[in-house]
């Protein structure tokens, strides 16, 4: 069984995805990365 939030966020995710145009996701999911990675190496050295 997935989890609840799973199946109430996904739809408002779907929109956004087809609403911006592929380069600002590119962006989008570039600054994910980076924050992730960011937190990633602050969890090690911090």
């Amino acid at each position: 069984m997935p989890p609840v939030a799973d199946l109430v966020v996904t739809p408002y995710g779907v929109r956004i995805a087809h609403a911006l145009s592929k380069r600002h996701l590119e962006i989008a999911f570039g600054l994910f990365l980076l924050f992730v990675g960011v937190r990633f190496l602050y969890s090690i050295y911090g």
